[in-house]
C-alpha cells in the first residue's frame, strides 16, 4: 500500500512538473531557474533557440550563467543575482550583447524562488524579448517624426513661398522659372513621402 501511495505521488509530481515546463515553454519569454549561486538549474525552450542563434553554443544546465553572459557585465549581472538571493525582486531594461550579432533590448528580471517553507531555492532570471520589438518601434516613429516635423518642412515651405510670390507678382515675371522650382519643391516633397511611408513599411 505505502509503495502504491509512493508511485501516485511521484507520478502527480512529473505530472506538475510537465504542465509547468509546458506552460514555460508555451512562452514568448527566455526562463531560466538558477541556483543561489548562479548554477543553470533550468530553462525553457526559447533559452534553447536563443542559446544555439545567438551564443553558437548550446547553454547546458548544471554550467555557470557567467559563461554565456556579456564579460563587460559580469559584476553587474552578479550583483543583481545576490539582490534576488536577498529577497528583492528586480526589474530593468537592458541591452544584451552578442559576438557577431546583432545587440538586443529586452526587460530582465530577477525573482527569488522560494519553497513551500519559505526557503530561498533559487533565482528565476526571464528575459522579455517583446520589448525589443517595441524598442525598435518606437526608434522607428522616431525616426519618422523627425521627417515629418523637419525634412517635409523645407520642400512644403518652398512651395507655400513660391505660391505667394506668384499670388502678389505681376505678368511680366519669369513664370517659368516659378514654375521649376515649384516642380522641383514638390519632387523633393514626394520622395520624403515616399521615404516616410518605406520607414513605416520595414
Amino acid at each position: 500500500m505505502l509503495i502504491l501511495l509512493r508511485k501516485i505521488s511521484e507520478a502527480n509530481v512529473r505530472r506538475s512538473e510537465m504542465m509547468m515546463k509546458t506552460i514555460l515553454d508555451s512562452s514568448d519569454e527566455a526562463h531560466f531557474f538558477l541556483s543561489p549561486q548562479g548554477i543553470i538549474l533550468g530553462f525553457n525552450s526559447v533559452v534553447e533557440k536563443l542559446g544555439t542563434k545567438l551564443l553558437d553554443k548550446p547553454i547546458k544546465l548544471g554550467e555557470d550563467i557567467m559563461e554565456y553572459g556579456d564579460t563587460n557585465n559580469r559584476n553587474n549581472f552578479q550583483q543583481k543575482l545576490s539582490s534576488a538571493i536577498s529577497g528583492e525582486h528586480l526589474r530593468s531594461e537592458i541591452k544584451l550583447e552578442f559576438s557577431g550579432n546583432p545587440s538586443m533590448w529586452v526587460v530582465e528580471k530577477f525573482l527569488p524562488v522560494y519553497d513551500q517553507d519559505e526557503n530561498l531555492v533559487g533565482v528565476a532570471l526571464t528575459y522579455d524579448l517583446s520589448f525589443n520589438k517595441i524598442k525598435h518601434q518606437n526608434e522607428k516613429l522616431n525616426e519618422i517624426a523627425f521627417l515629418q516635423s523637419h525634412v517635409i518642412r523645407k520642400p512644403l515651405a518652398n512651395i507655400m513661398g513660391l505660391l505667394q510670390f506668384l499670388k502678389m507678382s505681376t505678368p511680366d515675371h519669369d513664370y517659368a522659372k516659378v514654375y521649376q522650382y515649384l516642380e522641383k519643391s514638390a519632387e523633393e516633397l514626394d520622395q520624403v513621402i515616399g521615404n516616410i511611408i518605406s520607414a513605416t513599411i520595414e
